[in-house]
């Protein structure tokens, strides 16, 4: 296909002989090639420069499909062995090896391959500026990656391809955004409405590629990954929140996104953002945390929504408390979901004790690390118990938070136990944060009696041994199981 004057080309082996015939057309983008062999036909879009370099699309119904992974080499005029990650071809005045099945990245070489990426950067261009990409060309340069090894193994044709591809695409995207007369370009999060994205475009120096875009011009938002391009960022939609009014479904998948990302900690910047940003439904509108009077509560709706829309209230609540909200305000959404928690708590406890978690050659503190590792919220469990900091296990939750879990065992529950100075002093500083882990432990089952903050929750004597606390009753959510070997 890219001989000028070679129509019929015959392969002779001992085996067989195989004749490929080349029919040639124009179109408005180049040359339309069909290749007809005996029992199959191909049509291919080739499209040539000045200096010989040329690429080829497969060609079918007016636009380009992906070729076989076999079909996408480089050519020296001739086929070589070198394949594209990309499912085209391209033709150039190569450096080859005496075999010529293998190009070498010399600079003749680099010059053939800069010049196919002329190529597509002409292409890809005209379709920025008309926003329609008609034959399919966006979706095929988005299969364009870089290699990370490349570096390691030494480049190949294949690597150049992809690296100055990317450049022309890069350098594309730059111009159009010049054009629109904006400072910076960014992708569509997924959760962010069509609508906003308009409004943000208009009250702000940025440009939004996303749903519309992908409408009309598929792959692109793939292809402007491959190019570095980030999600327009949760901080950057926060600063236009200040000051426009968002839909109801982008506040919440907002509220709903930020509460995911706790999960890496809130940060201070975030937070002040967050309180100045109209996100919030009350009885007197959509409003900021600074705008909402320390009185006034969210609206029923307002927590209808939250509820029905946002997947782990927990998280949602520990935002709301860092923005400033008080616990009287955010108590309706607390009330709500509290006791369907405990209980779903309770019977995951359940389940995890006599099936799976809970073995009997372990040690108690290590059973109750165990059991806590199977709760949903939990992101990281770590027996400190060696290290004599007044409790025997950490926990980190997935909203930020942390929890410290003292072990105590006995021979049935109900037994006094005792907390030494050291824990007494923890709990204390730690409140509502540290818990006892009573365990009862036999050769077949175990029963924990968790007791959130005891300090509080249980009565302490002080009796002289070596200044130590006991108990002689307490109460707590008691879970029982069946220890497996």
């Amino acid at each position: 296909m890219f001989l000028n004057n070679i129509s019929i080309v015959e392969f002779v082996t001992n085996e067989k002989t195989q004749i490929i015939e080349s029919k040639k057309s124009q179109n408005e983008y180049g040359t339309i090639c069909c290749l007809a062999k005996q029992n199959s036909q191909s049509d291919w879009l080739v499209i040539k420069s000045e200096n010989k370099s040329a690429v080829a699309f497969k060609w079918a119904n007016a636009k380009i499909v992906p070729c076989n992974h076999d079909e996408a080499v480089a050519h020296s005029f001739l086929p070589t062995q070198e394949y594209l990650t990309i499912p085209i071809k391209v033709n150039g005045d190569f450096s080859t090896e005496p075999s010529r099945t293998r190009i070498s990245c010399d600079e003749e070489t680099m010059l053939a391959v800069a010049s196919c990426a002329e190529i597509i950067a002409s292409l890809f261009e005209n379709i920025l500026l008309s926003g329609k990409d008609e034959i399919g060309l966006v979706s095929i340069i988005s299969a364009l990656s870089i290699d990370p090894i490349s570096s390691l193994r030494g480049q190949r044709v294949n690597d150049l391809i992809n690296k100055d591809f990317l450049k022309v695409v890069s350098k594309s995207v730059n111009s159009y955004l010049k054009q629109q007369g904006k400072e910076s370009i960014a992708i569509q999060p997924k959760w962010l409405s069509d609508e906003d994205i308009k409004c943000i475009i208009e009250n702000s120096n940025v440009l939004i590629i996303g749903n519309i875009e992908e409408k009309t011009m598929p792959g692109i938002t793939l292809l402007l990954l491959r190019i570095g391009l980030k999600e327009y960022a949760i901080d950057n939609i926060l600063k236009v929140c200040k000051k426009t009014i968002m839909s109801s479904k982008t506040r919440l998948n907002l509220l709903n996104t930020i509460a995911s990302d706790t999960v890496f900690g809130l940060s201070n910047e975030r937070v002040q953002l967050m309180q100045q940003a109209k996100l919030f439904e009350s009885n007197q509108g959509i409003l900021s945390f600074k705008e909402i009077s320390p009185d006034t509560g969210f609206s029923s709706d307002f927590v209808e929504k939250i509820l029905g829309n946002i997947e782990d209230s927990t998280k949602i609540n520990f935002v709301l408390r860092k923005i400033g909200f008080s616990e009287k305000q955010i108590a309706p959404i607390m009330a709500t979901t509290t006791a369907a928690k405990v209980l779903s708590e309770a019977n995951y406890f359940k389940k995890s004790f006599s099936k799976t978690v809970i073995k009997k050659w372990r040690s108690v503190e290590k059973n109750v690390a165990a059991l806590l590792e199977t709760l949903e919220e939990t992101l990281k469990v770590e027996d400190v118990s060696a290290q004599n900091l007044g409790y025997d296990i950490k926990v980190w939750n997935k909203d930020g938070t942390e929890q410290y879990y003292e072990v105590k065992s006995v021979n049935s529950l109900g037994d006094t136990i005792s907390i030494t100075n050291n824990e007494y002093s923890t709990a204390n500083e730690y409140g509502e944060r540290y818990y006892l882990a009573i365990a009862q432990q036999n050769t077949n089952n175990i029963a924990v009696c968790f007791i959130c903050n005891p300090i509080q929750n249980i009565n302490l004597t002080k009796r002289v041994v070596r200044w130590e606390w006991i108990a002689n009753a307490y109460d707590g959510v008691v879970i029982e199981g069946i220890l497996e070997s």
